[in-house]
Order: C-alpha cells, then sequence, then structure tokens
C-alpha cells in the first residue's frame, strides 16, 4: 500500500511539472514561421562549423547526403532531424484519418503551439515514463499497465484544465474589453482599431486572441470569418453573444459603442449572478468532497494502525467484492451531489 501511495505521489509530481513545462511554452509560444526561421539558422551554423574545420585542419569534410545529413554523424542535430521526420509520418496518417484537427483545435483553445504528432508523442513518453518508474518503485508488474494508463492520459486531463481555466479568464476579461472597444469608438477610431488598442491594453489570453483577430483580417479574412473563427477558438457563450452582436449591427446598423457598452453591463450582471450561486453551492460542494474523502482518509489512518485488520479488505474474495462496491458508491455519490450543486446558466 506504501509502495502505491508513493506511486501516486510520483504520478502527482510528474504531473506538475508537466503543467509548468506547458504553461512555459504557452508563455513562450512560437508560430511555425519562427520555427522555420529556427532551422534555417541551425543549419547556417552547422554549415559555417564544417567550413571552419576545413580551413582549420585543410582536410575536406565528410560529404553531405541527399537530404544535408552528413554521414556517421552522430550529432543532436541529426537526432533532431530524424525526430522530426517521424512526428512528420506520424502527423500524415493523423490526417488521412482527419485526427489531427480535432486535437490541434483543441491545443489551440488550450493555447498550446503544439502540433497533433507532438502532443502524441508526448503522451506515449508520459505513458512509458510512468509504467516504469512505477515498476521501479514498487517492483510489482500489475501496476506497471495502470500507471501506465494513467501517464498516458495525464496530459489530455492537463490540456482540459487548461482549456477551462483559460475559458473563464476569457470570460472576466471580456466585460473590460468591450469597455476599451467602446470607448475607442467613440474617440473616432475603426472596429478593428479599437480591438487592437483592447489587444495591447489587456493580458492573455483575450489579448492573443483578439491579436489574432487583427492579423487575419490583415490578410484578406473578412471579419466575419475572422470573428467565427474565434469563436471556434474560444467556445465562451459570452463570446458568442458579442460576436452575435457586432456581426448584426454589422448588418442593420447602429451605434456599435453603446451596444457594446450594454452588452458589457449584461456580462457584469453575468458574472456577479454567477458569483452568488456559487457562493450558495459553497456548502454543498464542501459536503460533496467530505463524503467522498472522508471513508479514502478513514481507510488510510485505520490501515496505519492496524493493518491486518484492513487487509482482510484486500485478500478476501468477500473483502475485494465489498471494497469494489465502496468504490462504486463513492463515485455515485459524489456524481450526484455535483449535480445537485451544479446549476447551468
Amino acid at each position: 500500500m506504501l509502495w502505491a501511495v508513493a506511486g501516486l505521489i510520483f504520478l502527482a509530481a510528474f504531473y506538475a511539472a508537466y503543467s509548468i513545462a506547458a504553461y512555459l511554452d504557452g508563455r513562450q509560444r512560437r508560430s511555425p514561421l519562427d520555427e522555420r526561421l529556427e532551422e534555417l539558422h541551425i543549419s547556417r551554423v552547422r554549415l559555417q562549423t564544417e567550413a571552419l574545420l576545413r580551413n582549420s585542419s585543410g582536410a575536406a569534410a565528410p560529404e553531405e547526403g541527399p537530404e544535408g545529413e552528413v554521414p556517421g554523424s552522430d550529432s543532436p542535430l541529426k537526432v533532431l532531424v530524424q525526430v522530426r521526420r517521424l512526428l512528420g509520418r506520424t502527423e500524415a496518417r493523423l490526417a488521412r484519418r482527419g485526427l489531427n484537427k480535432r486535437i490541434e483545435h483543441r491545443l489551440r483553445q488550450a493555447g498550446l503551439r503544439l502540433r497533433a504528432s507532438e502532443f502524441l508523442a508526448l503522451r506515449a513518453v508520459s505513458a512509458v515514463l510512468a509504467g516504469l518508474l512505477a515498476l521501479f518503485l514498487t517492483g510489482q508488474p500489475v501496476l506497471l499497465p495502470v500507471c501506465a494508463v494513467l501517464g498516458y492520459w495525464l496530459p489530455q486531463i492537463h490540456v482540459e484544465r487548461v482549456v477551462q481555466k483559460r475559458l473563464k479568464k476569457f470570460g472576466e476579461q471580456l466585460p473590460e474589453a468591450l469597455t476599451v472597444i467602446a470607448n475607442s469608438l467613440r474617440s473616432g477610431y475603426s472596429f478593428l482599431q479599437a480591438v487592437d488598442v483592447a489587444a495591447g491594453e489587456l493580458p492573455d489570453p483575450i489579448a492573443a486572441e483578439f491579436r489574432q483577430v487583427v492579423r487575419e483580417t490583415q490578410v484578406d479574412i473578412p471579419l466575419e470569418d475572422a470573428m467565427a473563427n474565434l469563436l471556434g477558438r474560444v467556445p465562451s457563450p459570452e463570446l458568442q453573444l458579442v460576436v452575435t452582436a457586432v456581426l448584426i449591427q454589422r448588418q442593420v446598423g447602429g451605434n456599435l459603442a453603446n451596444l457594446l457598452d450594454q452588452v458589457s453591463e449584461t456580462l457584469r450582471q453575468r458574472i456577479r449572478f454567477h458569483g452568488e450561486v456559487k457562493a450558495l453551492t459553497a456548502q454543498g460542494r464542501m459536503s460533496g468532497w467530505v463524503v467522498s474523502l472522508l471513508p479514502v482518509g478513514l481507510g488510510l489512518f485505520m490501515y496505519m494502525m492496524n493493518p491486518e485488520y484492513i487487509g482482510l479488505l484486500f485478500k478476501d474474495p468477500v473483502g475485494q467484492v465489498m471494497l469494489g462496491g465502496a468504490v462504486l458508491m463513492e463515485l455515485a455519490g459524489g456524481l450526484i451531489i455535483r449535480r445537485m450543486v451544479q446549476i447551468e446558466m
């Protein structure tokens, strides 16, 4: 049991490390153009290094292969090229099945600049590391597939959490952004200029999404399509209300600044009402956590005090059935309480 607890602690630490890495990747997002420039820079540095070595030693450098490879070279650059090729083949297979678009669309909603093949490779590495380390720590092969499955799904769980957190933060920033856009419109700016002003004054994630809208319109994408793409990246009901109001105003006319002020006030009232509902349901949510965690904590305490007494649940067949039934009832009770305190808005 202690080894299982140690394995869970390791998985939690691994998940925390991956969250930090993904956060840094989100803070330092690079476009495909930046990646291509970096590849060209690496290639140029390699060619310059070979030229310097050839001039200093007087010997001819090894001839390159048909795709710029140096035969017999085990440099990190060659390994990087091989990894890129493998990821490219994987991405091509995903594209044929239509899976890459769905995966990359979810990654874009989380603000992660990863390709589908890179994300699947990350999940595979996570599964292998979790399974091997669980085997190394516990010495029980039966835990290897269980921990491998957990390690495989941890990146996906993290992406879903980031998406929900990003949507929540975007919704909280939206009323302030609408106020900035409305004031800019009254100052004589056009709608796109006002969106650009809001992107410069507000933090991410709303600033990054607004800048993307401006970039798309600069490459001759209609504003309607750019707003639809924004709604696809941020599937928020608050943003859908804003996009609908803007598109209707462009068709029928009217004072867009006053319209955005009204929408902003509506969203503020919605956020305020949501906070009141969350405060009123806090007791029910706390009861759900207590009901769900109390049996687990009591079981761990009894195991620490008297392992032989509680060990019958794991060794005896009847105890295993009782333990499985208790877990199912715990899950059912937690879901029922969550559904009771969850209010659709």
